[in-house]
């Protein structure tokens, strides 16, 4: 790579820190506005259910007002002893039939109770977990612990385990070399992260110059010319991080923002996807990745991204799953057949399909 090459590099990533905190800046403001608004809806939904409440206690200290001035307040003090009779002759004919009909309806509630769990009903619960698929012996205990907190169904609670969503965010695993080099479906995230010094094995650059992986750099030139051939045009502006890099870029972020904000769009050192070589940031036809969602290469990317193994990797909607806010230029490669699966199923995040089939560590 000549160094004109790498002095545009650096020029690009710079412009992609910059328009990245311009974009958090809009976010942020946009976050105050929805505040204020929902705190005016609360305040008028409880003043209007305050009113709601008392409304027919006026109203009835209104009626007896008039009543009172129309001189039908001795009718009133009249009816008051007949209803009191009423009730207590009420109470004389239920309470004794009260006292005969408890024993019997405490006899059958203990004729009818379930019994308490026992060892081998728990047992049972953990075997009706291995009829689902994705199932792993090994997350038995967490399976059945994590569906009586959330209520979750079996499915749910499989898949969300398998990807670690039940522990606390960054009790991360390490995931080992092999693995990173040798499966396309691997799952980088909060959870699960890579050694130290780590690099993929076969880095090269793309028409672009940014640094991939050989089949993801070799994957998005095809996208991308299958784009120009619709008058589209598509950029590959970041690629392959170190972790030392990715440690630099998080710091900067935190210089100027609180840890738990910068976890909701940047990746901590060893936790980003750009670790893997198989993750690529992208430009549209106007330069700049706030501007990617409004360009209608996003919605070309939307469309037929899959058909050559890309995933839109981070979406608002999954943010409580991936961890991140809304990415829309952040692409992840992960070959052809996965990628229109995804699509097909349904399926939205790579934690969920890695998940439906074991777990991902």
């Amino acid at each position: 790579m000549t160094e004109e090459q790498l002095q545009k590099r650096r020029e690009e990533l710079r412009k992609n820190r910059e328009e990245r905190k311009i974009l958090l800046k809009r976010r942020k403001q946009r976050k105050i506005r929805q505040t204020l608004f929902c705190v005016f809806l609360l305040a008028l939904t409880v003043f209007c259910a305050i009113g709601f409440i008392r409304f027919p206690d006026y109203y009835e200290a209104k009626q007896l007002e008039k009543r009172v001035k129309e001189g039908q307040a001795i009718a009133v003090v009249a009816e008051t002893p007949a209803s009191d009779t009423k009730e207590k002759n009420t109470a004389e004919t239920t309470e004794p039939a009260d006292e005969t009909t408890a024993p019997e309806t405490s006899e059958s509630n203990e004729e009818t109770a379930t019994p308490k769990p026992t060892p081998t009903s728990t047992v049972a619960e953990n075997n009706d977990f291995s009829k689902n698929g994705g199932y792993v012996a090994e997350n038995a205990a967490r399976y059945d612990g994590y569906q009586k907190t959330t209520g979750f169904s079996d499915y749910e609670t499989i898949w969300q385990v398998n990807a670690r969503l039940d522990l606390e965010l960054f009790d991360a695993v390490t995931i080992n070399t092999d693995k990173l080099n040798t499966d396309i479906l691997v799952v980088v995230n909060k959870y699960h992260k890579v050694p130290d010094g780590y690099q993929p094995p076969d880095l090269t650059y793309n028409s672009d110059g940014c640094q991939l992986r050989a089949a993801t750099a070799n994957a998005f030139d095809q996208m991308k010319q299958a784009a120009a051939n619709s008058g589209l045009t598509l950029r590959a502006v970041s690629g392959y991080r170190s972790v030392s890099y990715q440690r630099n870029l998080y710091n900067s972020y935190l210089q100027g923002d609180s840890q738990a904000n910068v976890d909701t769009y940047s990746a901590r050192a060893g936790h980003s996807e750009h670790h893997t070589g198989m993750a690529v940031d992208v430009f549209g036809s106007v330069d700049g990745l706030g501007s990617f969602v409004n360009t209608p290469e996003y919605q070309w990317v939307k469309q037929h991204g899959h058909e050559y193994g890309f995933i839109i990797r981070y979406t608002a909607p999954e943010q409580h799953i991936t961890g991140y806010m809304d990415e829309p230029w952040h692409l992840r490669y992960i070959g052809t057949e996965h990628a229109t699966n995804m699509v097909t199923q349904g399926i939205t995040t790579l934690e969920e399909y890695v998940g439906r089939n074991g777990t991902l560590e």
